[in-house]
């Protein structure tokens, strides 16, 4: 959980900068030498007793880079610094040689913190990419709209380790946002979110906006004071569901602490979101394009129905006259059932005039000439 993760970096913090503190009271203890191992340490090294102890500041630097990045090691590089400036001005017997060792480590701990920014993004971008593949192999698996949010939904919340999430979807013809899913909120709280109607809220502000925000829940002037309190919300971040440039309805992941939105972080959620508006956009043409389908098929029913009892004997044939398909009406008049008019020629039912006529009415039809109706043959 985000609470989890900033009790632990508490515990990291905390511990870099203890061990901090220890190297600084080893560097200014005068009486260190009692430390027989310290003393035969150093002189296995071949270095003197405070040169080691500036190398030892690299510890803390390389720890913080690679717990907290960039920042943390800049932070505790300075820091170090602060420490060991006094001793090699004011202390040390060789001012010159203690500046350039002081310097050395942080020039060298500002090196390890670069290059531990690098990893540290090239680790990120690999983990983005991983969840956006999870993502992608979720949401392939079904083109039912109920499924494929409920499968999104589960994988934001398992990337990034929130405790709420909530997907809203636009409803053109009503102007409003509806919830359409949810996972870790009270029956209380989606009662009182499931619609949004326009001017309410951060989630219609991205819906109108197409950017994606950042924000304290406490400012969100579409959710209830008492609701919000209740259910501790503390922050926020939203961003649209598009597919095609149109913004089909937005994603919600919501925390109950307050925790920092990295810019990685907003890359992958918006990059999810538009994976789940593609994903909602076909869902959403898929359940068109059966519902067309059906209503072909009943169609289909009905006009057979009416063709097979109609009182007339209507045929089809092809444009050589061959039969495709006959009415019971036609198996009356020609005295040959369906089965056995499939694939005759209606030649062998019309007399030389009749079939002249037959190829005037055909030449005019695909001419899209005017034909006198009714005509007999």
């Amino acid at each position: 959980s985000g609470k989890g993760k900033a009790t632990l970096s508490m515990y990291f913090r905390d511990r870099t900068l203890a061990l901090l503190v220890l190297i600084t009271i080893l560097h200014y203890w005068r009486n260190v030498e009692q430390l027989t191992f310290f003393t035969h340490l150093t002189e296995n090294l071949g270095l003197e007793r405070h040169s080691f102890e500036r190398i030892l500041y690299l510890a803390p630097i390389i720890w913080a880079g690679f717990l907290f990045g960039q920042r943390g090691a800049i932070f505790v590089s300075l820091t170090a610094l602060s420490c060991m400036l006094p001793r090699a001005i004011l202390f040390s017997p060789s001012p010159s040689d203690a500046l350039f060792e002081t310097s050395a480590v942080f020039v060298v701990g500002g090196l390890i913190s670069v290059s531990f920014q690098g990893l540290r993004k090239e680790r990120e971008h690999r983990m983005q990419l991983a969840a956006l593949n999870q993502m992608s192999s979720v949401l392939s698996q079904s083109l039912e709209l109920n499924q494929v949010l409920s499968s999104a939904i589960d994988n934001v919340i398992d990337v990034m380790h929130v405790e709420i999430a909530l997907v809203f979807l636009l409803d053109e013809e009503a102007e409003q946002l509806t919830l359409a899913a949810h996972r870790g909120a009270s029956g209380r709280f989606v009662q009182s979110v499931d619609r949004v109607k326009p001017g309410e809220g951060f989630n219609r502000r991205v819906a109108e906006t197409g950017e994606p925000l950042y924000e304290d829940a406490s400012r969100d002037p579409g959710l209830a004071r008492a609701i919000l309190s209740k259910e501790g919300i503390r922050s926020q971040l939203i961003v649209p569901l598009k597919s095609k440039g149109k913004v089909m309805g937005t994603l919600c992941v919501a925390a109950r602490s307050q925790r920092q939105v990295l810019q990685e972080e907003l890359e992958l959620v918006t990059a999810i979101g538009n994976e789940i508006g593609v994903a909602v956009d076909n869902a959403r043409l898929y359940e068109q394009e059966r519902q067309i389908a059906e209503q072909l098929r009943a169609s289909e029913e009905k006009y057979r129905e009416l063709f097979e009892n109609a009182h007339d004997a209507i045929w089809l044939h092809d444009p050589e006259g061959n039969i495709i398909t006959a009415n019971k009406a036609t198996e009356q008049l020609t005295g040959y059932p369906v089965e056995k008019l499939t694939g005759m020629n209606v030649k062998r039912f019309l007399s030389e005039e009749s079939l002249r006529l037959a190829g005037q009415i055909r030449r005019k039809l695909l001419v899209n000439e005017t034909v006198e109706q009714p005509y007999e043959q």
